[in-house]
C-alpha cells in the first residue's frame, strides 16, 4: 500500500498562521503597558501641575513649536490655566510668555512678595545684547534668545538694574547693546531731611517731663505727617539717601528723609508713622534702650553712639565726646552701639556737633554717612559725613514745615 503523501503548502500556511496569531497575541497583551505609560506621564504632569510654580535650577524654555527660547534659574512662574491630558509635556508660564517642561518645576503655595524700590528710572532706554543674563541673585535668574529693553533704576559702575517680572535685575554693561536717551521722568534735585527728638501727649501730662524746645506734641507732629501723606510725598530710607547722594539712583521730586534722635518718647512718633504709612529713622543712643523697644516696619534704627551723648565732656561747644576723647575710647563705643544694631554703618552726631576727630573716627569705625545740623537741603554729591538736617521745635508751625520740605 503507497504511503499518501503529505503536502507541504497547508503546513506551511498553518505555520504562518499561527506565527501571525502569536504576533497579534504579543502585541495585545504588551499594549497596556503603553496605554499605562501614556497615563503614567499624565499623571505625573498633573503632579506637578500648579497656579504657582517655581523653576528649577538651569532649566530651558520653549515657544509652543518646541524651540528654545532662554533659559531660567529658581524663577516663580504664574501658569496658564489648562486641562491635563496623557499628551501633556510642557507647561505654559505667563509671566515669561513660554513653555517649561513639568519635570523643570516645583508647586509653591504663593509667589513671593517682591520688594520694588521707589526709584525713578533714569532717562536712558536700554536694548540688551540676546542671550543676557538677568540676575536676581547669585542662583536665580533669566536668559532670552531675543532683544530686551530696559530703563535702568539704579546704576553702579558697571552694574545696571530695572525692574524685570515684579524683580529688581541687574546686567553688567556688556551685555548693553544700545543705550539711548530719553525725555520721560522727573526727579529731585535737592532733598530736606527733618530731624525731631521728642514727641509728647500732653493729655497723659508729659509736658512736665519734657520742656525743651524740641518737645512737640503729637498733635504738631500728625499734622505734619498728614501732610506728607495727603501730598504725596515719599519719606526715604537711609539707603536711598545714600545712594541717591552718590548719584546711583533717582528719587521722585516729592522726597523727604525723617529722622528722630535719641530715644525718648519715641512711641508716639512710631504710632503716627503707622497711621499714615510713612517711613522715619530712628538714631538711637545705645546705652538709653534696646532697639527691641521700638521694631516697627515704618522705623529703621541707626547710631546716636552707645554712650557718647553726654554735656561737657570735651571743652567744646556742648561737648559730646566724639570731639575730643581718645581715638580708642571712640571706637569702641562706636564698635558696641554698631554691634547693637546688626552691623549699621549711619550716624548722628551728639547734639549736632562734629569735628575732623569724629569725622576720621567714624570713617575707621566702618561708617558710611553721618548727619549734623545746618538747616539747608541736602544735594547730591555732598560730603556724606556732613549730611545738613532741619532741627524741628514746638514753635514751628505747618507753614514753616512746607517752607523746609518745599
Amino acid at each position: 500500500m503507497k504511503k499518501r503523501k503529505v503536502k507541504k503548502g497547508p503546513i506551511i500556511f498553518i505555520i504562518i498562521l499561527l506565527l501571525l496569531v502569536s504576533m497579534f497575541s504579543f502585541t495585545k497583551i504588551n499594549k497596556p503597558k503603553k496605554v499605562k505609560k501614556e497615563i503614567t506621564q499624565a499623571l505625573n504632569a498633573e503632579k506637578y501641575y500648579n497656579k504657582y510654580v517655581k523653576s528649577k535650577e538651569n532649566v530651558k524654555i520653549y515657544d509652543k513649536k518646541e524651540n528654545e527660547i532662554g533659559q531660567i534659574s529658581n524663577i516663580e512662574l504664574t501658569l496658564k490655566d489648562e486641562k491635563i491630558t496623557k499628551n501633556t509635556k510642557y507647561f505654559y508660564a505667563e509671566n515669561i510668555e513660554g513653555y517649561i517642561s513639568y519635570k523643570d518645576v516645583d508647586k509653591i503655595e504663593n509667589l513671593s512678595e517682591a520688594k520694588v524700590p521707589n526709584y525713578v528710572p533714569f532717562n536712558m532706554e536700554l536694548t540688551l545684547n540676546k542671550n543676557a543674563k538677568l540676575i536676581v541673585d547669585e542662583n536665580t535668574y533669566y536668559s532670552f534668545y531675543k532683544e530686551i529693553k530696559a530703563k535702568p533704576i539704579k546704576i553702579d559702575g558697571d552694574t545696571y538694574y530695572f525692574i524685570y517680572d515684579g524683580h529688581v535685575v541687574n546686567i553688567k554693561e556688556t551685555d548693553i547693546k544700545e543705550k539711548k536717551e530719553i525725555n520721560e521722568y522727573e526727579y529731585t534735585s535737592a532733598i530736606s531731611v527733618i530731624n525731631y527728638h521728642y514727641v509728647i501727649n500732653l493729655e497723659a501730662d508729659e509736658k512736665k517731663d519734657c520742656q525743651q524746645s524740641i518737645c512737640l506734641t503729637d498733635t504738631q507732629y500728625d499734622e505734619q505727617m498728614k501732610y506728607l501723606k495727603d501730598n504725596g510725598y515719599y519719606t526715604a530710607s537711609m539707603e536711598d539717601l545714600d545712594l541717591w547722594i552718590d548719584k546711583k539712583i533717582n528719587l521722585p521730586v516729592k522726597t523727604v528723609v525723617i529722622t528722630i534722635d535719641d530715644g525718648w518718647f519715641v512711641e508716639r512718633n512710631i504710632k503716627i508713622l503707622e497711621k499714615y504709612n510713612l517711613h522715619a529713622t530712628l538714631f538711637l543712643i545705645g546705652s538709653l534702650a534696646s532697639p527691641e523697644a521700638y521694631r516697627s516696619e515704618n522705623l529703621e534704627i541707626h547710631s546716636h553712639t552707645w554712650n557718647m551723648h553726654n554735656l561737657g565732656e570735651c571743652p567744646i561747644k556742648r561737648g559730646g565726646a566724639i570731639l575730643c576723647k581718645d581715638k580708642n575710647y571712640i571706637l569702641e563705643d562706636l564698635k558696641k552701639s554698631s554691634e547693637s544694631l546688626n552691623g549699621s554703618v549711619y550716624f548722628a552726631y551728639p547734639f549736632y556737633e562734629y569735628n575732623n576727630h569724629a569725622i576720621e573716627a567714624l570713617k575707621e569705625a566702618g561708617f558710611k554717612m553721618a548727619f549734623a545740623g545746618g538747616s539747608r537741603k541736602v544735594t547730591q554729591g555732598i560730603d556724606k559725613f556732613t549730611v545738613p538736617r532741619f532741627g524741628m521745635t514746638n514753635t514751628a508751625t505747618l507753614e514753616d514745615f512746607i517752607k523746609y520740605i518745599n
